[in-house]
């Protein structure tokens, strides 16, 4: 049995928390029964953790309302630049998103969730994101003709993400002007992916490629090489691998089962009609993002929503929602002053009539049940674009109404 705790202990005239992960393992000597204790001090590990959540939410935040004050750049002359910057902002959130990715998967936090998915489709989204992205830089991108389009079941955020960063690195290791294929095949039951640069792959990168702590791109830079062969291996029950010869340039082959076995599966998604919204509803936005907070709050009235009140931390959303009464309270879960889980609580036991809706970063899924448990109706990815939260709260809405 593992568990972890925290005992505060006096240590020259102060006292101080320790954080422990203890182990008690029975244990028979002479026909009786003991318990041996066992423990090791993880305060440098809770520490670590803690620091990437605080730094990954805060850059999340910075990046979404970058992305958000793009689409708010409607003139002509400035279209250039806001398509750059909207670019840009987006690879910093897809990063973020990655590396959040892979901290759950190194924690055992991450579940996979495989669904219905057709090899060539995914090929064809991956293509296309990168045809669009500056990192292709005059480099070609093709799909193979004979990838075949097979129906397989697997997680299609995982999935695309190694697949993703298989063409990702490609693309960066290949000279502009030469082509990067991806393809796809049934090979031995099993549905293929692969990608090939032309570029040959010294040995010295060889042997480290898959280790964590190795980059092409120098000290303490990407993960990619890493993630995909631990994605592929741990969470999607497949083998990923390469060659790589003068001849025929470095390839990236990963291999998965038709139907995943272990995954936890999801439930399928009941789609309805959508219905025509008759009402929209008055809104308080709190976050301490001053510019996150501002754009949401402007594409929220240009979608005829009425922006009540938009405050800065817990204790202001509760000040707000007791004067103002909103249908809905838009709220962070991070913020100074009150945190918005102990806001929550204190606006659900106040003012149930108040539809709370955490707007999070996290993929801790612990956050999302202290969140509704505290009162929340629901929650919606800070890494969506500023639209589409819009259109994530009008629907949670509609849905209650």
């Amino acid at each position: 049995m593992t568990e972890e705790c925290r005992i505060t202990a006096e240590l020259d005239g102060h006292q101080e928390a320790l954080d422990l992960r203890v182990w008690a393992n029975p244990v028979s000597i002479e026909g009786k029964t003991f318990t041996l204790l066992s423990s090791r001090d993880i305060a440098d590990e809770k520490r670590k953790a803690f620091l990437e959540r605080i730094f990954l939410h805060d850059l999340m935040n910075t990046a979404t309302a970058l992305r958000g004050a793009t689409a708010m750049m409607g003139a002509d002359e400035l279209e250039v630049t806001a398509e750059r910057i909207g670019s840009l902002s987006s690879r910093i959130i897809d990063e973020i998103s990655s590396q959040r990715q892979l901290i759950a998967a190194e924690s055992n936090e991450l579940v996979a969730r495989p669904e219905a998915l057709n090899s060539l489709e995914l090929l064809r989204g991956v293509v296309a994101t990168y045809r669009c992205s500056d990192v292709l830089a005059g480099r070609l991108l093709c799909i193979a003709p004979d990838a075949a389009g097979l129906t397989f079941e697997s997680d299609p955020s995982l999935l695309g993400r190694v697949v993703g960063n298989m063409t990702k690195n490609a693309i960066e290791a290949t000279p502009a002007g030469q082509t990067i294929t991806l393809g796809c095949r049934l090979e031995q039951g099993r549905v293929t992916f692969w990608v090939n640069n032309p570029t040959y792959m010294p040995e010295k990168v060889r042997l480290q490629v898959f280790n964590r702590s190795f980059s092409t791109k120098g000290a303490g830079r990407g993960l990619g090489t890493y993630s995909m062969k631990y994605l592929t291996e741990k969470y999607l029950e497949g083998d990923l691998s390469f060659t790589s010869t003068m001849h025929e340039g470095t390839t990236f082959v990963a291999r998965y089962p038709m139907a995943m076995k272990t995954a936890a599966p999801v439930e399928p998604e009941k789609k309805s009609a959508p219905m025509p919204r008759t009402t929209l509803p008055s809104v308080v936005v709190a976050d301490d993002e001053p510019v996150l907070r501002k754009v949401l709050t402007a594409f929220l009235r240009r979608s005829g929503v009425n922006v009540l009140s938009e405050v800065e931390n817990g204790l202001e959303a509760l000040e707000a929602c007791r004067l103002h009464r909103p249908d809905v309270l838009l709220i962070d879960g991070h913020m100074p002053v009150m945190s918005g889980e102990t806001a929550l609580k204190l606006i659900h036991d106040e003012l149930p009539s108040v539809m709370s809706i955490l707007l999070t970063g996290e993929v801790d899924p612990e956050v999302l049940q202290r969140a509704l448990k505290a009162g929340a109706t629901g929650a919606i990815a800070k890494d969506l674009p500023i639209p589409q939260i819009v259109e994530a709260v009008l629907e949670q809405w509609q849905a209650k109404h």
